[in-house]
């Protein structure tokens, strides 16, 4: 059993220059044993001296771009390093490919808001003939209010 250890061994040694071993990626590294706080991760994907927002983070965390945090006690949440980096790999990855265009056109339409103006005030108009239509039948139009006195001003 031995002589195949040591055969596994020296061909590693072989494969890879300097005679170091790869390590193995089943092998947990010990770092992913703590758990990072609001303010690593966000000093992780934005950098120390301008790190992202929290509302950024939390934003991301809902449309999946950032991994969900874990919550270790009411009010605190961590995060697992791993999974950050993980994502920070999925950035740049995507960052080559094209990005999807939006499912629906942003914005107004050039002359929609003339469109809704005419619309509305089409609206006004007819509500103002359907009632004057319904009191020349049932009742003799209001009066004219009189006009306001004028305003002195002593200095």
């Amino acid at each position: 059993m031995g002589d195949v250890a040591q055969t596994t061994e020296r061909l590693m040694m072989k494969h890879h220059p300097g005679g170091e071993t790869p390590i193995n990626p089943a092998t947990p590294d010990p770092a992913d044993d703590e758990l990072w706080d609001v303010q690593k991760v966000l000093e992780y994907f934005g950098g120390t001296t301008t790190p992202i927002h929290i509302s950024t983070l939390y934003r991301g965390v809902e449309a999946k771009i950032y991994p969900k945090p874990i919550n270790v006690a009411p009010n605190i949440v961590r995060w697992v390093p791993r999974e950050c980096r993980e994502a920070r790999q999925r950035m740049m990855a995507a960052r080559d490919q094209p990005k999807p265009k939006p499912a629906k056109p942003r914005g107004r339409k050039p002359g929609q808001r003339i469109e809704r103006k005419a619309v509305a005030e089409r609206e006004v108009a007819s509500k103002i003939k359907t009632s004057t239509n319904t009191e020349h039948q049932t009742a003799a139009p209001a009066p004219p209010a009189p006009p306001a006195p004028p305003v002195s001003c002593r200095l």
